[in-house]
């Protein structure tokens, strides 16, 4: 099996192969490599579970000498003496102010010509500057919600109002200068002779001048690690490099909401890390930005608030902490860890390693 992830797999494994730059740099047994091998496999990009990420710093700290857990079980029973020190808590999160929405759904449902109904009374706020996670299983609604927001499908019933225009009555190119939308599947976005065409099309369609076209797309490119395939046919890369194309192709004329519908599919942690802290700097610019996926994990990392959906409606709404906390299919493994030895001091919000060792330490 060849994956990314290794938080989905870790556990059944026998044998732990890991390349960089074409040759093997580790092979054995996932627990003793693991340990062993820490900061080479880390080095690599691959991105390695939080459970293991927490024993390893806990281990380079001294706070614990033992090995490798590899999954949640194991960390607690592996982690229990040192929980049972604990005394801190997490400091109360930051509220912030976004003012007047950016987005404002009122009353909204959609039922498309078919038949199924897929969204059902959806009332919804996003403000200037947030991280909104939109969740849930497969056919809840995500997806039909978010192309509600740049006018790709109209209401049925109700209103969508983005940065003061009714979706009803506004058009796709009106819509398209304030929301930029990349399409789960990148194949939707390609059509150009060459990544550097694909990523400049958008500013070249609204006007922009030549030199500020170049720059802006030089920038982009080196963001997203594409510089090397400025030349090269878009629909030949590979299918994560496809998804980066697809994202530079729309982030690169700064609207002011982006909308991403699973941006990080394909991609391995390195670059979801990249891809994070860019979308970080553009909403601390002001913008929104909102993030249709079921990575839990970079949910936890990144998002102000989680929307979660359920059969076209709107079941939970609140900070990743209330939610992620709470939702059973979406705790991330940090706080399935934390769940299970609150009893001794820990915060049963904690989410992230981060915020595990600022109560260890």
């Amino acid at each position: 099996l060849i994956e990314h992830r290794l938080d989905r797999v870790i556990q059944h494994t026998d044998r732990l192969i890991v390349l960089d730059g074409g040759k093997i740099i580790v092979d054995g047994s996932a627990k003793k490599v693991l340990h062993s091998n820490y900061q080479a496999i880390a080095a690599t990009g691959v991105g390695i579970p939080p459970v293991i990420r927490l024993a390893h710093q806990l281990n380079i700290t001294g706070t614990i000498n033992t090995e490798t857990p590899l999954t949640v079980k194991e960390g607690r029973m592996v982690l229990r003496e040192v929980f049972q020190k604990i005394s801190g808590k997490l400091p109360p999160p930051e509220k912030k102010d976004t003012g007047k929405p950016v987005i404002e759904v009122k009353k909204l449902w959609h039922v498309y010509p078919d038949g199924p109904t897929a969204l059902k009374d959806i009332n919804l706020r996003i403000g200037a500057g947030e991280f909104v996670a939109i969740m849930g299983r497969n056919a809840s609604g995500k997806t039909t919600l978010v192309k509600h927001c740049n006018g790709l499908l109209p209401p049925t019933r109700g209103s969508v109002v983005v940065q003061g225009l009714d979706t009803r009555q506004a058009t796709i190119a009106e819509l398209a200068r304030q929301v930029g939308f990349v399409f789960q599947n990148p194949n939707d976005h390609l059509f150009a002779d060459t990544v550097e065409e694909e990523i400049g099309f958008s500013l070249r369609n609204q006007g922009a001048k030549l030199h500020e076209i170049a720059s802006a797309v030089e920038q982009v490119m080196a963001t997203f690690g594409l510089t090397r395939y400025r030349r090269s046919y878009p629909r030949y890369l590979s299918g994560g490099e496809k998804q980066r194309v697809a994202l530079a192709s729309v982030l690169v004329a700064q609207p002011r909401v982006i909308i991403l519908d699973e941006p990080t599919r394909g991609m391995d942690w390195q670059l979801k890390k990249e891809l994070m802290g860019f979308l970080n700097s553009y909403r601390r610019k002001g913008n929104t930005v909102i993030m249709v996926t079921h990575d839990v994990e970079m949910v936890a990392e990144c998002a102000d608030r989680v929307i979660l959906l359920s059969e076209g409606r709107i079941v939970v709404d609140g900070s990743k902490r209330e939610v992620l906390s709470k939702a059973l299919l979406f705790s991330p493994q940090i706080n399935r860890l934390a769940q299970a030895l609150s009893s001794y001091g820990i915060a049963d919000t904690t989410l992230t390693v981060d915020e595990m060792m600022q109560q260890i330490i």
